[in-house]
């Protein structure tokens, strides 16, 4: 798992389009998975989905969250256009469907952190 951090780490770090993009991010480490076993990148998509399905290729939701772990521990990782966008839809969502007042969740909120 280290190695998988250190991989989605130097992408996030080198490659700014995969702060915003988990499919871009995954397509980065699959592409890499793929030169490793050996296949050039015009290469057919059939052995990748073969590749794919048998869980030879880099798990998808390990990648991304170590993606999200590390960029909440490191902000100059996130795109911050994004990470407000998400902060906004989510705090929309718990004052749509929350039981508690707007108070309440933000004095939920404080203890748990």
């Amino acid at each position: 798992m280290q190695k998988l951090k250190e991989r989605v780490l130097g992408l996030l770090k080198t490659k700014p389009e995969t702060r915003t993009s988990d499919s871009i991010l995954m397509t980065k480490i699959w592409t890499e998975d793929m030169e490793e076993m050996g296949y050039s990148r015009s290469y057919g998509y059939i052995p990748f989905l073969r590749k794919l399905m048998c869980g030879h290729l880099t798990n998808w939701e390990s990648a991304t969250r170590i993606r999200r772990k590390l960029q909440a521990d490191n902000p100059e990782l996130r795109d911050n256009k994004v990470y407000m966008e998400r902060k906004q839809l989510a705090e929309d969502y718990r004052t749509k469907y929350s039981p508690y007042s707007k108070e309440q969740n933000d004095n939920i909120r404080r203890r748990r952190y």
